[in-house]
């Protein structure tokens, strides 16, 4: 078949198809094979972007073309497969078993009957994956669950759908993919406004094969006015996950948190309707964040009295200079076989070699998100003392502060992920490379223990 079989003969029932599908857009129009083929500005070479590439093979019926098309909608990607047929075989039956179907085409062309467009998943992806993504990366059983996570997981808090946009999400997001990250951390707060962040990965989540991903979010703080915006009430809780999985384009997330300990509702109440949630099949895994010791341990109680849906994995606020969780929590985690994984373990942005320097960077999170104008707001001194003598030492292990920090965390047989930010792709490069050298000798351990207890 030849190529301007595609650009001129079936260009307007391809048109016509992305229109019936609520694909098309104001300015937004198919273009030619040639150019569809070509590389966009700021796109790695040979990696489409836009509507991305259109194909021509032969479909095994003299008279048929199948041409596979990928399309892009203001705020959403989607596969399409569009078929064209002139004459359809006898018999055929051209809508694939449990595919939404659509026919029609431009009234009165010599096509219009035979326009199929199939709405898929996980086909005919833009992005083409390394293939050696699963090699590079290790992973870890979540506690006694089945579930297996990365050693580094990335999240959205605080930069995606907030000071970072779409565009950064993106690259982040596929590259971290490339590089064995499956698990990707979100909850309905996250992003400005609230739910943004949601918002702006569900966008990209389409263009990513979903059944090799680990979704999580949470509820428990204000999202709406009134008595049923926030805490961990079964209304609450079973309302924000809807509202998430329709931001996040999603029929369920893998893992779904009660995001903080509510002081009034009974415990039994939110620990049944994560249960509920479960059964629903709206999400797969429960966990909690940001409960004490004593608070995970009354919920698992709970959980075990009730036969609920266990609690697979705790998120709690774990690093060099924040060290509660490992007294107060871990002990209980192990002994329930609860999976944990570690949130700021940067402690955000701190544990790098972001604030060595003598000023604030004007690109840091402190900056740009958190309003600060000097690197002593930010930073107090006593603590940048601290920070360059771990630098130090991090240097001599031949790694980055940050990577220093992320082994740290991972050293303890409790944890089995950290979950990192990454405003930059270089973000997400640098951690992984933690991977590389993860133990620690004694003497090491001993430095570090120093170093903060100072």
């Amino acid at each position: 078949m030849q190529q301007n079989a595609v650009q001129g003969n079936f260009r307007r029932p391809i048109e016509s198809a992305r229109h019936a599908a609520g694909l098309s857009t104001p300015g937004n129009r198919t273009r030619g094979l040639r150019e569809e083929q070509a590389t966009r500005s700021g796109r790695r070479s040979g990696r489409p972007r836009g509507h991305g590439p259109i194909q021509a093979m032969d479909a095994g019926h003299p008279q048929a073309l199948r041409v596979s098309i990928l399309v892009r909608a203001v705020g959403n990607r989607r596969g399409v497969r569009v078929r064209l047929s002139p004459t359809a075989p006898q018999g055929a039956n051209p809508r694939p078993k449990g595919a939404k179907a659509w026919s029609g085409g431009r009234r009165g062309g010599p096509h219009a009957r035979f326009v199929h467009v199939f709405l898929t998943s996980g086909e005919g992806l833009a992005y083409e994956f390394a293939a050696q993504r699963y090699e590079r990366m290790r992973y870890r059983r979540c506690g006694r669950s089945g579930l297996l996570l990365p050693a580094i997981s990335l999240g959205a808090w605080e930069t995606f759908g907030g000071y970072r946009g779409e565009d950064v999400a993106r690259e982040c997001l596929f590259r971290a993919f490339d590089l064995g990250i499956t698990h990707f951390d979100l909850a309905n707060n996250y992003g400005r406004p609230p739910g943004n962040a949601e918002a702006v990965v569900g966008r990209i989540l389409g263009e990513m094969p979903r059944d090799e991903l680990i979704i999580s979010t949470k509820a428990g703080y204000r999202m709406w006015p009134g008595p049923y915006g926030e805490w961990l009430s079964k209304k609450y809780l079973v309302s924000s996950l809807d509202q998430s999985l329709r931001r996040l384009q999603l029929d369920y997330v893998d893992i779904f948190y009660a995001h903080r300990p509510d002081p009034e509702t009974p415990l039994e109440e939110t620990m049944e309707a994560l249960d509920l949630i479960v059964r629903q099949g709206k999400a797969l895994y429960v966990g909690v964040s940001n409960f004490s010791g004593v608070q995970f341990a009354a919920a698992q109680q709970v959980v075990v009295r009730r036969g609920l849906a266990p609690i697979t994995i705790h998120q709690p606020y774990y690093n060099m200079l924040g060290r509660r969780a490992e007294t107060d929590l871990f002990p209980h985690a192990e002994r329930a076989g609860t999976g944990v994984i570690c949130y700021c373990p940067l402690a955000q942005g701190e544990l790098t070699d972001k604030y060595l320097g003598d000023a604030l960077p004007p690109d840091s999170r402190a900056a740009l998100w958190r309003g600060k104008r000097t690197l002593d707001e930010a930073v107090p001194p006593e603590r940048r003392s601290k920070l360059r003598a771990l630098h130090e030492l991090a240097r001599a292990r031949g790694q980055s502060l940050a990577q220093m920090a992320l082994a740290w965390v991972l050293r303890l047989p409790a944890v089995t992920s950290a979950l990192i930010g990454a405003s930059r792709v270089e973000h997400v490069e640098e951690n992984i490379r933690t991977l590389e050298h993860l133990d620690f000798s004694q003497d090491e351990l001993d430095r570090i223990e120093a170093i903060l207890r100072r």
